[in-house]
């Protein structure tokens, strides 16, 4: 694995949103992608986009995210006033840097970034693909609902006051808007139960340097999990499914939604509790994911129980996706103990892990 992609991670992981105006709640731009991934999932399945699309849009998501390993958080009106210094010099630069950002990635999988990523940028047309559309409507919607949450709490700030204003403005641009609105509007519940995520902290015993979130360790497991199966896909010696990748990143984002209800239950005591209950803890999970599964549209409950989302032992084509996913999620857990260990101060627990 490059270590430039790992160092990438490392930078999303850490880098905040927001970071230059007062806040009461911080994002990371990993839990920014993971959160917008989930809802570009949800909100795309609603509104009727199918499987090759829904993936495309999370593909974009999840590898321009990887552009800012180079260019940092630049708020909405930096882009604006570079803009007004010389008229298109932000989509100048945007592409300069994705050409840097390429070189994160594997070269077997260059291909497939350059579609997804790098030639949209140059695409005069790609404003008009519902790709694009998806990917820019939950983006602005998450936007807002962050200006609205720290609006509450700083009342009377321009920023946020004038922003609210501005991406409502802009996103009643997409045609489709009414679509992915009423798809979103269905999904309240759901998106909370899902945001529960970022507010549960791994390695909660620990005094951590490096720390991590559910969502921004979700967020790592998805990346590894699409470049990991596009490198699969591309190894004529495999027979894996056509939706492998699809599949994969599906997998990644919802690998870890039970703890979102259950909260994070460490290892010693889900044995304590299952050799006291003499049941299996996947029983006490299964009961508390009810509640996601009664809010989920149509469609999303359909894939969960097709495609074994939320099932520790899948079935069928589900098992190789599972084998992989969980892979990235064992190197997303060792690249949180060299991150740690980097910053100079690991416990027992976490020296163990690793």
């Amino acid at each position: 694995m490059n270590v430039k992609f790992l160092d990438a991670i490392s930078t999303l992981l850490t880098l905040q949103r927001w970071n230059f105006v007062p806040r009461i709640e911080t994002w990371v731009e990993a839990e920014n992608v993971a959160y917008a991934s989930h809802l570009i999932y949800a909100v795309g399945r609603g509104a009727g986009l199918g499987a090759d699309q829904v993936e495309r849009t999370l593909a974009r998501a999840i590898l321009k995210s990887f552009n800012k390993h180079h260019l940092s958080d630049i708020s909405h009106y930096t882009r604006k006033a570079i803009n007004d210094v010389k008229p298109g010099l932000w989509g100048e630069i945007e592409r300069d840097v994705a050409k840097e950002t390429l070189s994160l990635f594997p070269e077997e999988i260059h291909g497939y970034i350059q579609q997804n990523m790098i030639a949209p940028l140059s695409d005069t047309e790609d404003e008009k693909l519902i790709e694009t559309k998806l990917l820019r409507f939950v983006q602005m919607e998450i936007a807002k609902s962050e200006c609205e949450t720290n609006k509450r709490a700083y009342p009377e700030n321009p920023y946020y006051l004038d922003l609210i204003k501005e991406l409502d403005d802009d996103v009643q641009r997409f045609r489709e808007v009414d679509d992915f609105r009423h798809s979103l509007s269905n999904l309240k519940k759901y998106g909370e139960y899902i945001k529960n995520m970022k507010y549960l902290r791994r390695w909660n015993r620990l005094n951590r340097s490096v720390e991590t979130s559910v969502m921004s360790h979700t967020f790592v497991v998805a990346a590894l999990a699409l470049v990991t199966s596009r490198i699969e896909v591309g190894n004529s010696e495999t027979k894996l499914p056509n939706d492998f990748t699809y599949r994969a990143i599906l997998r990644a984002l919802f690998h870890d939604v039970p703890e979102a209800f259950t909260g994070d239950v460490i290892t010693p005591v889900k044995k304590r509790i299952t050799k006291h209950a003499e049941k299996d803890w996947r029983e006490i999970e299964v009961r508390r994911l009810q509640p996601l599964i009664a809010s989920a549209q149509e469609k999303v409950a359909a894939d969960m129980k097709k495609l074994e989302l939320l099932d520790d032992t899948p079935s069928g084509d589900n098992v190789v996706v599972a084998k992989l996913v969980k892979e990235c999620d064992r190197l997303a857990s060792l690249l949180e103990c060299v991150f740690e260990r980097s910053a100079g101060l690991t416990y027992g627990e976490m020296e163990h892990a690793y």
